[in-house]
């Protein structure tokens, strides 16, 4: 095997195609090329491939990382008897140039970077192969060639800037008439107070024109906060589903929950049960009672409350509801207990562990209603309803009269 290297070399005066790579100033950026796998960056290097042309980028001003004259398998090799020669974009050999810097291993590095600066540069690399059985010697010549392209593929610009920033800045005001002389005289004010707060950066207002235009906007539209309630959803195991006990236990389970949150002038109402029966993996048969109720806030009473708070209304029976269906959430959680002391004559019936399910439900004061479509803006509100349509309830929304008869906003009927 040759000394000073295991991989076959070009013989004298034959220029291999060469590797290329991206640089930037204290950055770099490698552009390989398909079959490439050789890694050409080191730290602020950029080693060349006989194979491929390693572009690099380098910022104006700036200068250029080092390019090494060799790849970098090369570069783990020993090298005997090394010569480099480089030559620049215009054809001139680089040795003794001001503006780069050449080392003695064959590096280079371009200084203060400049736009004519562009274009190809080359490195021929000489270097010795000795065999190591006859001791015969062979001059070997390597050429890596260091390229760098504009967006256009015909001209060398490796040299490039970064992109110079500007705002384009949009604002509305409102005015009382699109003919006023004051409006001129605004945009004139309102330009001079914003360049004298950015002159001291050497920024400045350029082309500042302005359109005035009529604007049509919707009617506004009266709306209420939606009010909440609560569907409560709970199950017991029972004995039986035709045991007069059932319907104790549900009229004693109501007593009990409205008398926890009569306080806050809430109550249990639509409440119901089912009894079904059930069949377990293991073949046995269960009876269980599906109960609903609602936990609404207008209680006897509730009026009250709103005539101390006429504008917040529906936020303080919100808060109100809110409150009850925790205190009722509570009560579940700590009901094995419950059941121990209150249900003494009916010990058979009892709680289904984890069964206790709860959701918030909204409904709208009479002649309010919800409509996606119309108020998207408003989606969630209780709108009042338009001419021709009308809420007796507290459904969420407004139907439509058969007979546009309801000329008003806010109608609870058609008449």
């Amino acid at each position: 095997m040759a000394g000073g290297g295991g991989r076959p070399r070009c013989p004298p005066g034959v220029l291999l195609g060469v590797a290329a790579v991206v640089v930037a100033a204290g950055w770099v950026r490698a552009e390989q090329k398909e079959e490439q796998s050789i890694v050409l960056i080191g730290k602020n290097e950029v080693y060349g491939d006989i194979r491929h042309e390693v572009n690099v980028y380098v910022k104006v001003f700036t200068n250029s990382p080092f390019l090494v004259c060799m790849d970098l398998a090369l570069s783990q090799e020993r090298i005997i008897d090394p010569n480099y020669l480089w030559i620049g974009p215009d054809g001139r050999v680089l040795q003794g140039q001001s503006y780069v810097n050449l080392t003695e291993t064959g590096k280079l590095m371009v200084m203060g970077f400049m736009v004519p600066m562009s274009g190809a540069y080359t490195c021929f690399l000489s270097h010795k192969v000795i065999e190591t059985t006859t001791q015969e010697e062979t001059e070997m010549v390597e050429a890596y060639k260091f390229m760098v392209y504009d967006s256009h593929p015909s001209h060398f610009l490796p040299a490039y800037r970064e992109a110079d920033h500007a705002y384009q800045v949009s604002v509305r005001f409102s005015t009382t008439g699109c003919r006023l002389r004051n409006n001129d005289l605004f945009i004139k004010i309102l330009k001079r107070i914003l360049n004298n707060s950015i002159s001291h950066l050497t920024c400045h207002i350029t082309v500042s024109p302005y359109k005035c235009h009529s604007i049509r906007t919707p009617k506004e539209q009266a709306y209420r906060e939606a009010d909440h309630a609560y569907q409560v959803s709970v199950r017991f195991s029972t004995t039986g589903c035709r045991l007069r006990n059932n319907d104790l236990f549900i009229k004693i389970l109501k007593r009990i929950l409205n008398n926890s949150i009569s306080h806050l002038t809430c109550h249990i109402t639509g409440s119901s049960y089912k009894c079904h029966s059930i069949r377990t993996p293991k073949d046995d048969l269960q009876y269980e009672l599906f109960v609903n109720f609602l936990v609404n806030p207008f209680a006897p009473g509730w009026e009250k409350v709103c005539q101390e708070f006429p504008y917040d209304c529906e936020a303080v029976t919100n808060r109100r509801v809110r409150q009850a269906a925790e205190r009722i959430g509570k009560f579940f959680h700590q009901l094995k207990h419950v059941l121990k002391s209150e249900f003494q004559a009916v010990p058979t019936i009892q709680y289904v562990d984890n069964s206790f399910s709860m959701t918030p439900i909204d409904s709208c004061r009479p002649g309010f209603g919800r409509n996606h479509h119309t108020h998207q803006n408003c989606a969630s509100c209780c709108v009042v309803c338009g001419p021709g349509t009308y809420s007796p309830n507290h459904e969420v929304t407004c139907q439509t009269c058969a007979r546009p008869e309801a000329s008003m906003y806010g109608a609870k009927s058609c008449h």
